[in-house]
């Protein structure tokens, strides 16, 4: 899925990956909050975030979308697999709603997304969420270093100060406080 299209908006979203099977998300009902009331509703699921060994049922917030008028966050709760093979899987969430937010500067702090959004708005040091492995390396020329994490496709770039995340071709995050 591209993006999220926007109800009654003339922007397009754009879906942010949570790395999680989501279950009924297309079906979910949609809610429009105000700031205040997202902060509460996000505080509130979090209050009862589980120790490690979450159990079925056990609820969970996540941003999965944004758009030049909008911040989209999902309501979950947990859906165990019921096999054997529950530990090779990624976590189940069953979405209960979607949480539409107008967007603001204040919001984008307040519910700590900010750097979430910006390095796939702007970048960082010109290298976006999105872009492919080679795009990075036309522009930054070749690492410094890189490392393989467990995760099969998947590298961890540094140019410098600069740590470039590429999962199957495409940059999943940029961080650094230094361009190369």
């Amino acid at each position: 899925m591209a993006g999220l299209t926007a109800c009654g908006h003339s922007s397009s979203r754009t879906t942010v990956p949570v790395g999680l099977t989501l279950v009924g998300e297309a079906s979910a009902p949609a809610v429009q909050l105000s700031l205040d009331q997202a902060i509460a509703r996000r505080d509130e699921l979090r209050i009862d975030e589980p120790p490690p060994g979450i159990q079925r049922g056990e609820r969970a917030w996540f941003f999965r979308a944004y758009g030049d008028d909008d911040l989209v966050f999902l309501e979950a709760s947990y859906l165990p697999y019921d096999d054997g093979l529950a530990l090779k899987r990624a976590g189940r969430y069953q979405i209960e709603r979607r949480v539409i937010v107008p967007r603001s500067e204040r919001a984008l702090d307040a519910l700590g997304i900010r750097a979430e959004v910006e390095q796939r708005e702007q970048g960082i040091c010109g290298i976006r969420v999105g872009m492919t492995g080679s795009e990075v390396r036309e522009r930054l020329g070749n690492p410094t270093s890189v490392m393989y994490p467990q995760a099969a496709g998947c590298v961890n770039e540094l140019y410098g100060e600069l740590a470039v995340d590429v999962c199957h071709d495409k940059v999943t995050h940029v961080r650094g406080n230094r361009c190369p």
